[in-house]
């Protein structure tokens, strides 16, 4: 008996242990997942906007925020799959309240697109 076999046994026969395992590791694959591409974004940010530290400071934080909340919801959908739970109305609901969000944000959207596109003529003037 091989060692896949045997791993494959125990994962039919332990339901709930092995959705808390499978939540487990999930769970520490996204955390590394987020500290590899936050640190890999602050070092890109710092070399390629060394002149100006508060707009590459201002970037880092909208890249890691991003960053965080995409790994988490991915992870937390991950875990409800892996534990049997049906997530397709999950994703529905929330393709819903980010349509309604963005309605709603539709003027702050503008104006944060509107200051990125200022930016770069900001640090320029003397």
């Amino acid at each position: 008996m091989n060692l896949l076999t045997i791993i494959e046994k125990w994962h039919a026969g332990n339901g709930l242990i092995v959705g808390i395992v499978d939540a487990l590791l999930i769970i520490a694959v996204a955390f590394l997942l987020d500290r590899v591409i936050c640190s890999l974004a602050r070092h890109g940010m710092k070399l390629s906007l060394a002149k100006n530290s508060n707009r590459s400071l201002t970037l880092y934080r909208l890249v890691r925020s991003v960053v965080h909340y995409t790994v988490a919801f991915v992870a937390l959908v991950t875990i409800l799959s892996r534990l049997g739970i049906n997530v397709a109305s999950i994703l529905a609901a929330a393709g819903v309240l980010g349509l309604a969000v963005s309605f709603g944000a539709q003027s702050l959207i503008k104006d944060i697109f509107a200051g990125f596109f200022i930016m770069p003529w900001a640090s320029t003037s003397p």
